[in-house]
């Protein structure tokens, strides 16, 4: 039984060090079809917001929180704010195309690129993220995962984001 918890343990570990920067060099694609990576050059701390069509505003006090506190401090400099919608369920024709336009309109509305993950790329190893629903994740400036959460955030796990995500900056936790 030891020998068992011991080998799965440390596949476990070898299996989050792999995976530390591989989710960055993930390829997705842009509303206008062309591929990108997740992140082109790491460097910054990364939020991601990983979403279905039905989650989308399943977090939206989070962003709101995020963009307020960012202008507020200066924090938007200082980190970069990843979008992607999970179309997998959408690999048709014709639902691929109706799906990329509507996520492109959304996307000129609120002037934010909004990556597109039509073959559940991320759901994949090694981020591994829920193919359905919310998830949201911080990556460091190496691109290691420092914090994930599927779901909506309630207030306790808002502030452990925050708490990560100043970490991830190098600041002081409220700084």
């Amino acid at each position: 039984m030891v020998m068992s918890i011991t080998v799965v343990g440390l596949l476990l570990a070898a299996t989050v060090h792999a995976a530390d920067g591989e989710a960055c060099r993930a390829m997705l694609q842009r509303t206008d079809g062309s591929p990108v990576r997740l992140v082109e050059d790491a460097g910054k701390p990364i939020v991601l917001f990983y979403e279905d069509r039905w989650s989308t505003a399943l977090n939206q006090d989070l962003k709101d929180d995020l963009y307020a506190r960012g202008k507020a401090n200066g924090m938007l400099e200082q980190v970069r704010i990843v979008a992607v919608a999970n179309i997998q369920q959408y690999d048709f024709f014709p639902a691929r195309g109706i799906a990329t336009a509507f996520i492109r309109g959304v996307e000129s509305r609120v002037g934010v690129p909004i990556l597109l993950d039509v073959r559940g790329t991320l759901s994949s190893p090694p981020m591994n993220l829920p193919a359905d629903g919310g998830t949201v994740v911080l990556l460091d400036a190496g691109c290691r995962e420092t914090f994930r959460h599927s779901g909506k955030l309630g207030s306790a796990e808002r502030e452990r984001f925050f708490a990560a995500l100043e970490a991830a900056m190098g600041r002081p936790a409220g700084g």
